[in-house]
């Protein structure tokens, strides 16, 4: 009888751990976080404060609109925030066409320490170069604006190294099986893409606790 009732008990424990395990399944399918490892790396582009508390964590392609949307969102968080961001490149080929090569954009002003200042530039310029045949000169003209040394930048643009870095951020978003881009993490959990900033502030601030 008591191995009747100790079989019995081990059941009932199996079945809520069943059970709460469906409910944890169900609320994160429901409210579409996402938890992962996303480790940073030395070759990671900052944006804000190097030495702030917290980080925010963007996969983003300079030709997706959506990406361009949230931006001033993002701009305003890292100066009115303690958190930084660390962007990284998901260049959306099958549907953007010059995403790589503005990708590699970035990469040629971050060997002359303009990254920032080359993502900004290409973001406030998204309809511009977007549906161009060859953006390449654009970007040359957005490279002078910047003030980088312009035939440097024209070699770095389309160099084997370049290319390679895009490709590797490429390869971990891949890896990570992201569906989309703008895709943002915090501490390690996904948020969703804000409509404003009153929204990414409060999704920020809940990862933060959790």
């Amino acid at each position: 009888m008591q191995n009747s009732n100790l079989w019995l008990g081990l059941v009932g424990l199996g079945l809520v751990a069943i059970l709460g395990g469906m409910v944890w399944f169900a609320q994160n399918q429901e409210d579409g976080t996402q938890i992962t490892e996303v480790e940073t790396k030395n070759s990671d582009h900052i944006l804000g404060n190097p030495e702030a508390t917290f980080t925010l964590i963007e996969y983003s392609d300079f030709q997706c609109p959506a990406c361009a949307t949230i931006e001033p969102f993002l701009q305003k968080l890292i100066t009115t925030e303690d958190v930084k961001i660390i962007y990284r490149h998901f260049p959306l080929r099958s549907i953007h066409a010059n995403a790589l090569m503005a990708a590699q954009a970035s990469e040629a002003a971050a060997l002359q320490g303009k990254f920032a200042q080359m993502h900004q530039a290409l973001f406030n310029s998204q309809k511009s170069w977007s549906n161009l045949s060859d953006p390449i000169d654009y970007f040359v003209i957005l490279a002078g604006n910047i003030e980088l040394d312009v035939e440097r930048f024209k070699i770095d643009l389309v160099s084997n190294e370049v290319r390679q870095a895009v490709l590797d951020s490429e390869k971990i978003a891949k890896a990570l099986k992201l569906s989309g881009t703008p895709t943002l993490f915090m501490n390690g959990r996904s948020i969703p893409n804000p409509r404003n900033y009153e929204e990414l502030l409060k999704a920020v601030n809940n990862a933060k606790t959790n």
